[in-house]
């Protein structure tokens, strides 16, 4: 069975002004090659990928919870992080124009991903708004997660931990799949770090994308650090301005609009 290369974490705000579908696609299939598979992650409840998939250029084939670009060989599979009382959760898979709800406690925003099907995943669980430690107190939680996100180039100082800790949970929890994303903002990062899996197929894209996660084969890690100091500087001040109840600055700044 083929192998292919995944970045799954990827949210595109930065693209310049005139940064096109195609240009998206191009970088995808130049550094991921055949088959190559990007996760384009919607932000709380904005929809910066149906947006994506709404853009004008090359030809692709939806296929539920992603689409195919036959042209570039590519995969987009949809995704969002779940912004959860306890911190970010990355849940691949949901069809579009559906969307999880944001500030439930884990336990429920679990069970909504579920509920509709789709992959869960700690993302930068001990990153700024991770739920590594939460986990920690709450270990069977695990049984219901299929990933954690072992790296992710935006988080500078939660990968180390991260990585101990799955290597210490996949004895008991040996379901668990890694993933390596970049968790990029930018062009230039997408791709840069990446999962090798393989039984990805476009018949129950969910289901096989699933299997492939929890059985990947290994991972391509990098670190953009300049991206990840400035997402650290975003994200403080998205913190103050929500406390200060000036969310329509918070989300400027937070660019929900792709």
């Amino acid at each position: 069975m083929k192998i292919t290369k995944a970045d799954f974490h990827n949210h595109l705000q930065t693209c310049k002004p005139t940064c096109s579908f195609n240009e998206v696609v191009d970088i995808v299939s130049k550094k991921l090659g055949d088959d190559g598979v990007i996760g384009v992650v919607n932000v709380g409840d904005d929809n910066r990928y149906e947006k994506f998939l709404g853009f004008k250029g090359y030809e692709r084939k939806e296929i539920g919870a992603g689409f195919y670009v036959p042209e570039k060989s590519v995969f987009v599979v949809k995704g969002q992080e779940v912004q959860t009382k306890q911190g970010h959760l990355l849940i691949l898979g949901i069809e579009k124009d559906k969307h999880l709800k944001n500030y439930n406690t884990i336990e429920d925003a679990i069970a909504e991903a579920r509920d509709l099907g789709g992959v869960i995943i700690a993302s930068h669980p001990f990153f700024l708004q991770g739920i590594g430690f939460y986990l920690q107190e709450h270990l069977s939680l695990l049984t219901l997660i299929d990933a954690i996100e072992v790296h992710n180039g935006e988080a500078v100082f939660g990968n180390k931990k991260t990585q101990e800790f799955y290597k210490f949970m996949k004895e008991d929890f040996p379901h668990l799949g890694a993933i390596s994303t970049s968790d990029g903002h930018s062009l230039a990062e997408t791709g840069s770090s990446y999962t090798l899996i393989y039984g990805l197929n476009m018949n129950g894209l969910t289901e096989s994308l699933r299997y492939a996660i929890r059985n990947n084969l290994d991972y391509e890690m990098n670190t953009s650090y300049l991206s990840a100091f400035n997402h650290m500087l975003d994200s403080a001040c998205i913190t103050a301005l929500r406390k200060a109840r000036l969310d329509k600055f918070a989300e400027r700044l937070l660019g929900k609009e792709f």
